[in-house]
């Protein structure tokens, strides 16, 4: 989800035919004892030959950078030799590997009484887990041993605020993104998912629902992430985790943090065997797995790690704010990215183009927020990946093949509903229409825009009601224009016509005709993105004029929309000077 695919580039497809057929060879030559292998000295030299090269070439800045590729190859039965003939590490403090650290430091109790330094291990292995309530316990502990323990004090308060968050979903916003900025962007948070809860969802398997009814715009989920590496191939520290994973059976190339992430949850799941469960019990299609113990043993299977990972991976921003700034100055051009991770509370959110919720992230933290009020017993759903423009039924179902379902949202209905004759006439005039707001400099050319505008409507059967994401845009834009040359009124209609196209359900006067107070009122909330900020800014802008009363209201409809596209609200200054 969002994650970078190279599949479709030559340059890469190229090289992973080349693969292949290496690999169709090697497989060929199974259990076959190599008799035309090289002398080991020719090894050495041509090795160290082509060191020498690469040295000299990385002085030379041809402006190329070099990428890193990992294979997985089609599933085999592993061989493999027992962990207990294995010599154990003798560290008690391990990184990443609380559950071990845990097991080290209740044993090294002295006739089973626990110690100091022990209770203050207990607590950071039980932090490390996320157990904030049985960290808090060992900490008091540690304080009723040596009540000038300062380090313990410290945790205790840090403690404290992770509970608090993991009860009331209140988090310090301004500070993670403070600790977004380092590398990689790990984020001192707790994870909060009370009003969520996981589910049977009949023909999806399980589903993520609402525990509660809850509001527009409202928190539903902030998680940290299981597993999390950050690859930017901008940054110099993390660009080594940039890397192109190719997947020699699915054919399907991917390029970011997928190969490292492969392995970084192979060496937690096997060092820290309870975390398991919850990551194994994600969906891994038909892959059917090895045994998950072997003499008391917990066997990890590293083909089904793959599995799970390739299909419930979201590529994600160091920050959610840091990417919209980088598109508002036209830095990044697409939505997808190499840093990665899993985020197993939010993998059971099924898919669909026409969504209720909506993700951002803060780091490794996600964060889930309510497009529209929801009832209790609500599934969640999300977009797994956007249509792209111009892609009819089908075209829209190959993008999604690869999770292995068809999408039946009221999106793809209407794709399924319409004949290819209409649609193809459709995409005809949507092409006209962009090219003619492109070149849309006078009111004569407006006239043109509203033409073509009308026409497109006029291949929607539904009419108004039905979602229209090939020309809302337009109007937004349109209605901005006429704003802008002082055609208020005419702006406003302009703009509420596009809310109107996104799935919108609006009340308003002014514009239209007398119907007493002024209004401004969404009855039923569309398709949320991030540019409807500006727009209800912009209506803010016009009502300043036509009612100044409905100033607040447009203005608070665009915070709502910045909460749930961003994640919070307490950055909106950083963004729109109307909020500082």
């Amino acid at each position: 989800m969002d994650i970078k695919d190279v599949s479709g580039i030559e340059e890469f497809s190229a090289f992973f035919q080349q693969l292949q057929v290496t690999a169709e060879k090697a497989r060929g030559r199974k259990g076959q004892i190599p008799h035309d292998h090289p002398l080991p000295s020719m090894l050495v030299s041509q090795f160290n030959m082509e060191l020498i090269q690469a040295i000299a070439m990385s002085t030379i800045d041809n402006g190329r950078v070099n990428i890193k590729t990992s294979q997985v190859p089609p599933a085999y039965i592993p061989c493999s030799r027992p962990a207990n003939e294995l010599e154990p590490l003798s560290i008690s403090k391990m990184r990443q590997r609380p559950e071990k650290a845990l097991l080290d430091a209740i044993s090294s109790r002295s006739n089973g009484i626990p110690t100091e330094k022990g209770l203050f291990r207990e607590a950071k292995a039980y932090y490390a887990l996320q157990q904030f309530d049985r960290c808090a316990k060992k900490l008091q502990q540690v304080l009723v041993l040596n009540p000038d323990n300062k380090d313990a004090e410290t945790d205790l308060e840090r403690t404290g605020r992770r509970i608090f968050e993991q009860v009331t979903g209140d988090f310090k916003w301004k500070h993670m993104h403070k600790q977004s900025e380092a590398t990689p962007p790990m984020i001192d948070c707790a994870t909060y998912s009370s009003p969520v809860e996981v589910r049977a969802s009949p023909g999806r398997g399980r589903g993520l629902f609402t525990a509660k009814a809850v509001k527009t715009g409202e928190l539903l989920l902030c998680e940290k992430a299981f597993s999390y590496v950050y690859a930017d191939q901008n940054d110099p520290s993390s660009r080594k985790n940039v890397k192109i994973l190719m997947n020699l059976d699915s054919k399907k190339m991917t390029m970011g943090g997928q190969a490292t992430l492969i392995s970084t949850i192979v060496q937690k799941l096997h060092h820290n065997p309870e975390a398991a469960s919850h990551f194994m019990s994600l969906h891994h299609g038909d892959y059917n797995g090895v045994k998950t113990a072997q003499r008391g043993q917990l066997v990890v299977d590293t083909f089904l790690v793959e599995r799970i990972i390739n299909l419930n991976c979201f590529g994600a921003p160091r920050s959610t704010l840091e990417s919209m700034k980088n598109k508002a100055n036209q830095v990044q051009e697409d939505n997808s990215y190499t840093t990665c991770g899993i985020w197993t509370t939010a993998s059971f959110i099924n898919h669909s183009c026409v969504g209720n919720c909506y993700r951002s992230f803060i780091g490794d933290m996600m964060i889930v927020r309510a497009c529209r009020d929801l009832d209790a017993g609500t599934e969640l759903l999300f977009s797994y990946e956007l249509p792209k423009e111009g892609a009819d039924y089908q075209a829209t179902q190959n993008d999604l093949k690869h999770w292995g379902f068809v999408c039946r949202c009221e999106l793809c209905e209407e794709k399924k509903e319409t004949s290819q004759p209409m649609f193809q006439k459709r995409q005809r005039l949507v092409r006209d229409l962009k090219n003619s707001m492109r070149a849309c400099r006078a009111p004569a050319q407006e006239a043109k825009v509203l033409r073509l505008l009308s026409q497109v409507e006029d291949t929607y059967p539904g009419g108004k009601g039905t979602l229209r994401l090939d020309i809302w845009e337009v109007y937004l834009a349109l209605g901005q224009k006429r704003a802008d040359r002082g055609k208020l009124a005419e702006g406003l209609e302009l703009m509420i016509k596009g809310l109107e196209a996104l799935g919108f359900e609006v009340v308003a006067f002014p514009p239209g005709k007398p119907s007493g107070k002024p209004t401004l009122e969404i009855k039923k909330w569309g398709q949320v993105n991030d540019y409807l900020v500006s727009a209800f800014l912009a209506m803010f802008h016009a009502y300043k004029v036509l009612a100044p009363e409905l100033c607040e209201v447009a203005k608070g409809y665009a915070e709502t929309v910045y909460v749930i596209t961003h994640g919070e609200k307490d950055t909106i200054g950083t963004l729109f000077e109307e909020f500082k």
